[in-house]
């Protein structure tokens, strides 16, 4: 008769129902781990295209600041009176760019800028905002961003 050696447990490997299971848990930690890298970067480009935008925003206002209270008011600025104390300007398919190192992208944005006024005795004080809208990448939705100066004070 032959001598066959088994461990001290009698067992020879993983069951079927072992791996299952294995390979359960394994799937569903790294579809975690997938799911999390994912959101991170949606964030990650909302953010850099919310950025974008402010910067965008502000260098209107650093250019409306340079911009005599009388010509913008002026027709033919592209300022429509709108109400008492109040000129809009909207603009549709505005480009701004986003720089995130390798990922130079062009998003194409609605701008609204209002300008609100009023004025006591001789100065005039003037309130501009600026507002981008826009489709955000992936699933994002539609996203805004938006600035405020007081241009004269």
């Amino acid at each position: 008769m032959q001598n066959v050696k088994h461990n001290s447990t009698g067992k020879q490997g993983m069951t079927l129902v072992e791996l299952v299971i294995f390979m359960t848990l394994t799937l569903f930690v790294f579809g975690g781990v997938i799911r999390v890298v994912l959101q991170s970067s949606r964030l990650d480009k909302a953010s850099e295209e919310r950025t974008a935008a402010f910067f965008f925003c502000k260098s209107v206002l650093e250019g409306l600041h340079r911009i005599p209270f009388e010509d913008l008011t002026a027709s033919g600025s592209g300022f429509h009176k709108q109400g008492v104390n109040l000129y809009v300007r909207k603009n549709n398919d505005v480009p701004f760019h986003t720089s995130g190192g390798a990922r130079h992208t062009v998003i194409t944005a609605d701008e609204l800028v209002e300008l609100r006024y009023g004025s006591t005795g001789e100065s005039t004080n003037c309130m501009a905002m600026v507002k981008l809208t826009w489709q955000g990448s992936g699933s994002s939705g539609s996203l805004s961003e938006s600035a405020s100066a007081i241009l004269y004070p």
